[in-house]
């Protein structure tokens, strides 16, 4: 028989080769379509899988919300910060993109003692410093240096980790699988116009890719919920850097991207103040029964924006 820890992390695994295919799916698709059209899109194909998701657990009483303006305002955040990420990609490899908003989570660390005046451990300030140096040496002029785009990217971390400070309330309220249904519901809704301005009509060989990043944000949301359902948030949390490889990958065999030894120098930081910061948690001691609990309230925030699928149900 398979050990829970076990399978959390072949969920978690799962999980972000997932993502990071649509995420480089998204890539492809950019230079051909304007970036609204492609998260509205993504949302538009994911909101009957959604739906059906909060009925298949909850019934028709599980759209039912007191907290709707919650909903739209951390759904507009996510929207903004979808939309840098996918800006940035216009002019970036997908794995220096991955390396900045990797930061995602030492900003929340910061905005969290700064707007909520959360307490923040010794070892919360270490990591957050070791992964603001890491970020300094990937924008440094000897690695990607500091540009348009590499500054667009930066910007997704941080918006994203604003989005938490709310998702972060927000998740201690409602289920998951209805936090996913309004994301995708109110992002369609709050593109469509937009996306209607500056349309470009779809190539058929491009269809396939489109369906790949709306569909995909729906099964990954799953896959995470499974691997929290499992496993500790200290054991599972730092195999989302296993993204930044199948970055490396991909943007290898797609594009020919060799990410600089300073990115790689950069990237190396970031993750290790990650990981040191998930393991210097004081709530990791959980068991699999109160994760077997929570996942009724939602999956535990996912660490950044690089797992935009999984972000559409946490934090």
């Amino acid at each position: 028989m398979i050990n829970a820890p076990f399978k959390a992390v072949c969920f978690m695994l799962a999980t972000i080769s997932l993502l990071s295919v649509s995420d480089a799916a998204a890539k492809w698709l950019v230079p051909h379509y304007s970036a609204v059209q492609i998260v509205f899109l993504r949302a538009l194909l994911g909101v009957g899988p959604a739906l059906a998701l909060v009925v298949w657990e909850q019934g028709r009483r599980g759209l039912a919300t007191s907290y709707l303006f919650a909903h739209t305002v951390r759904s507009v955040l996510m929207l903004v910060s979808w939309l840098l990420f996918i800006i940035a990609l216009r002019s970036i490899s997908l794995a220096n993109a991955y390396t900045l908003v990797f930061g995602a989570p030492l900003f929340m660390t910061l905005f969290g003692r700064i707007f909520l005046g959360e307490r923040v451990s010794h070892s919360r300030w270490v990591a957050v410093i070791g992964g603001f140096v890491g970020v300094l040496i990937v924008l440094s002029p000897a690695s990607l240096g500091f540009s348009l785009a590499a500054f667009v990217a930066l910007s997704a971390a941080v918006v994203w980790a604003v989005t938490s400070l709310v998702a972060r309330r927000l998740s201690q309220h409602e289920p998951s699988t209805r936090i996913l249904f309004y994301y995708m519901a109110i992002s369609t809704l709050a593109t469509l116009p937009f996306a209607a301005a500056s349309w470009t009509p779809i190539a058929l060989g491009h269809v396939p890719l489109f369906l790949l990043t709306g569909l995909i944000g729906v099964a990954a949301h799953w896959l995470l919920a499974q691997a929290f359902r499992y496993g500790e948030v200290s054991l599972i949390a730092p195999f989302e850097y296993t993204g930044l490889v199948w970055a490396m990958a991909l943007g290898y065999w797609l594009w020919g991207d060799v990410p600089s030894s300073g990115v790689l120098a950069g990237g190396a930081l970031i993750i290790a103040s990650g990981i040191y910061m998930v393991r210097h948690e004081g709530g990791s001691g959980r068991t699999e029964k109160e994760h077997g609990e929570a996942e009724d309230e939602g999956p535990t925030p996912s660490p950044s924006p690089v797992s935009s699928a999984s972000s559409a149900s946490s934090p």
